[in-house]
Order: structure tokens, then sequence, then C-alpha cells
């Protein structure tokens, strides 16, 4: 016994339902693996060091989830080969704005909570974003600052990378007002000229749905294919 036509479109519907609903949705990852040592460390101006540093970088995707960097707590390049962990932790907040190329423009799309650390070589901070809405193929810029350096001379350093897939720089503030750093423009940055250890993650949807869901929103469809044929067959 063959299908009718109106059967075997309600089978497709189906069949194109299961689709949507179970197939994974693909995240777009910009990953800037670590190799080199740190680059540029965090303290005062007046030792040499700076409170912000951000990393510029293209979006992949319409939705934003997360950025992370990876800090050492190796003060600054130049400590030695033994890598002594410098003792001062750092306090410091994640941003995140649009950039053109040489400053933020308007106000900042994300600011993370505090967060201390890091107290090993290598330690990953993550900032979800949790999605937040943005351009593909527009600039952004991911940012940390230490919001009160007290008598912080030098401490955790940002770590480098000579993989650029972010399309953007690595850059340095002397300022840590982060209304003066939103306002500041060009003015207020350096580009270091290097790239930093350092990921983005993106998503073509806020929501993903669940296996659960998915079988939900298949079952009427399945049901109403049943009851279409069991009807043709008591015809």
């Amino acid at each position: 016994m063959s299908f009718s036509l109106s059967s075997r479109g309600l089978l497709a519907t189906v069949a194109t339902a299961a689709t949507l609903a179970v197939a994974p949705l693909r995240a777009q990852t910009i990953s800037q693996p670590v190799n080199t040592a740190p680059v540029y460390g965090f303290g005062n101006a007046g030792a040499g060091f700076v409170p912000t540093i951000g990393q510029s970088f293209v979006a992949t995707g319409p939705f934003l989830t997360g950025f992370t960097f990876w800090l050492s707590n190796e003060a600054s390049i130049g400590t030695g080969p033994d890598n002594t962990p410098n003792a001062e932790i750092l306090t410091f907040q994640g941003y995140l704005a649009v950039w053109d190329g040489a400053g933020i423009v308007g106000p900042l799309l994300f600011a993370s909570s505090l967060q201390v650390g890091p107290t090993v070589l290598s330690q990953a901070y993550t900032f979800n974003t949790a999605p937040l809405a943005v351009t593909a193929g527009s600039s952004y810029l991911a940012f940390l600052t230490v919001p009160d350096l007290g008598a912080l001379l030098s401490s955790a350093a940002i770590e480098g990378s000579d993989d650029n897939s972010s399309g953007g720089q690595l850059f340095l503030s002397s300022n840590n007002d982060v209304g003066a750093l939103v306002a500041g423009g060009s003015a207020e940055w350096l580009d270091l000229g290097v790239q930093s250890h350092f990921a983005a993650t993106f998503s073509q949807t806020t929501t993903v749905p669940e296996p659960a869901t998915g079988v939900l929103l298949i079952a009427p469809l399945l049901g109403v294919v049943v009851a279409t044929r069991a009807r043709r067959r008591r015809r």
C-alpha cells in the first residue's frame, strides 16, 4: 500500500522538524593558542606596567556567548627561566565594547563581576555573555581592568600568542577609569602590535532546543500521519 501525497508531505514535515530539533547548532570559535611568554603585566604605570589590557576581534556570528583570556602569575617578561610566581594577586573585571580600530565606540556591552587571581602560571578566565547580540564582521574589544591598583607595582601578565585568528590586536591603556576609557576614544589606547592567548565563541541563535523539546514538537505531527493512514484503511 502506498502513501498518498498528503501523507508523504506530512512525513516530510516530520522529518524536517526532527532534523531541526536534534541537529546540533554549530558554534563558531576564535581561538588564539598560547605560544609565547606573557606579553605584558598589570600594575602601576610608574613601574612600567598598565592597569588595562584588551584584545580586539572581529565577530564571526550574530551572538557572542563568551570570551576567554589566559593570565599567568609570572609578573612579566624577563622574570627568569624558573618563572617565579609573583605574590601579588589581581582583582579585575572583564568588559566588552564596540571597537572602531583605535578606540571604544558607544556604551559598554558587557561588564563582569570582580575576578581574583591568577594563582598558577596559566589560568583561564571565561566571561559568559549569555548570548549577546553582535554584528558579524564588525570589530569589538574585550578588555580587563584592575579597578584598584593601590600599592600594586606589578602582578599577573596576559599570555601571548602569535596567532591572529581574532582579526585584531592587543591594546594597552594606562587608565583604569572605565568611563574615561569609553569616552576617550583612541587617545586612551596603545596598539602593542602583538596578540594575546584569547578565545571567543559565537552562536547562530539565542537558544538551542533540548532533545525532549524536539520530541514534543514531533509527536503531534506523527499523530496526524497515523490518523490519516487509519482513515484511508477504513475507506
